[in-house]
């Protein structure tokens, strides 16, 4: 982090009338080494130290603290950081390198951001953004915020705003107000709570003791069907690319032999070249691409015509077709693996749903993949005139049976 030099005194100076120059007494830097920084001497020839050098122990921000008069007296490592607010006397956090700390935010303000790699804890966000390979814990997300995080997400009270779980839980304490939500699985964990005008993108829902208001937009089980339409996909294209992997190192081989033989004729008189031929053409038999390009290069020392120089780019050729099949044939073993364990999530899908469906209020279910222009849900809820409306609902899905709706 920082080298810092042992202190060195001046010496006096004359000047151009004779009068000596004083010199201030040299004063050392006196720093406290916090947590998280390790001191290195650094000594001269002699022994005597030079200096020494401030290295971080640990991955994290650095902290400094200042005396009355703003001097440094202090410096460690962190990987937690604490903010009231994130505004313009802060910044953002983690603009162009994700910042690899835990972080405790009070307000995170319009048009801030923060990106991390620990978990987030909020207490609101105000317009702001949160972006975090870990967990984030939030109060209240308030019109125009977003959070996505890789794990769960807990959050009290949403409007307006953006949350996505990449490949934890969504967990939503009190209110869901004209939002988008996005996670395998959401949840609200209280008896009772409200829900109005949302769209939720998700594999496993359970709504439970809510109230439902306006129009709500359920979108299940969507991101695993598109997962497996485009693994199928891969797979096809994989065995497609095998084919002309295959078909391409046959020809690759139909070029190499000719011009191997090509190569035996070259200067009969120069025993090692003709000796380094012969021990290329036994590397090749076995495709022994090291010691192939190790004989390579002596040949080409001695005798770098054109024919060697164009046996050495069939070789390369060949060398780069075979590492080609093998990702092909290693994609292609994982196949089965990668599809039963989406065909298992897609079995474990449900969507629960009870609570009280106020008057004028939908909630649309559309399952399996989302067409363009399909407007017209595969199950709908919808009140009627005389009030609050009753409601518990199931959608479960099977092979054989496909999506089941029970209300």
């Amino acid at each position: 982090m920082f080298y810092i030099t042992r202190k060195k005194e001046g010496r006096q100076g004359v000047s151009f009338n004779g009068k000596v120059i004083p010199v201030e007494e040299a004063k050392s830097f006196a720093i406290n080494i916090g947590p998280g920084v390790k001191k290195i001497d650094d000594p001269d020839e002699n022994g005597k130290s030079k200096g020494y050098l401030l290295q971080a122990k640990k991955t994290g921000v650095i902290l400094i603290s200042r005396n009355e008069h703003d001097d440094i007296i202090g410096i460690e490592i962190s990987d937690e950081v604490e903010v009231k607010k994130l505004d313009y006397s802060t910044g953002n956090f983690g603009t162009q390198y994700t910042c690899p700390i835990h972080m405790k935010i009070g307000v995170i303000c319009e048009g801030f951001k923060i990106r991390v790699n620990g978990k987030v804890e909020a207490t609101v966000i105000d317009g702001g953004e949160i972006t975090t390979n870990n967990d984030a814990v939030i109060l209240k997300a308030q019109s125009g915020s977003t959070v996505m995080a890789l794990k769960n997400v807990t959050i009290n009270s949403v409007t307006r705003s953006k949350i996505i779980s990449e490949r934890g839980v969504i967990t939503i304490n009190n209110e869901l107000l004209d939002s988008e939500i996005s996670s395998p699985e959401v949840v609200f964990k209280k008896n009772r709570g409200l829900i109005s005008n949302n769209k939720i993108e998700t594999e496993n829902l359970t709504l439970t003791g809510l109230d439902f208001a306006s129009e709500n937009i359920i979108y299940f089980g969507n991101n695993l069907f598109v997962e497996k339409k485009d693994l199928i996909k891969s797979h096809n294209d994989f065995k497609r690319d095998r084919l002309k992997l295959k078909k391409n190192g046959k020809m690759l081989m139909g070029d190499l032999q000719p011009a191997l033989k090509q190569m035996t004729k070259l200067d009969v008189t120069d025993n090692d070249l003709l000796e380094h031929i012969k021990l290329l053409i036994i590397a090749a038999k076995d495709m022994n691409y090291e010691m192939i390009y190790k004989e390579m290069d002596l040949i080409q020392k001695r005798n770098n015509t054109k024919i060697v120089a164009k046996v050495r780019k069939l070789f390369e050729a060949l060398e780069k077709n075979t590492q080609s099949m093998k990702a092909c044939e290693y994609r292609e073993s994982t196949f089965n693996e990668n599809i039963n364990e989406l065909n298992q999530r897609m079995a474990s899908m449900k969507l629960i749903i009870e609570g009280f469906l106020r008057r004028a209020a939908t909630i649309k279910i559309f399952c399996g993949i989302l067409h363009k222009n399909v407007f017209k849900p595969d199950f709908m809820i919808e009140s009627d005139d005389t009030g609050n409306k009753s409601i518990k609902a199931t959608v479960t899905y099977s092979s054989h049976k496909g999506f089941e709706f029970v209300q």
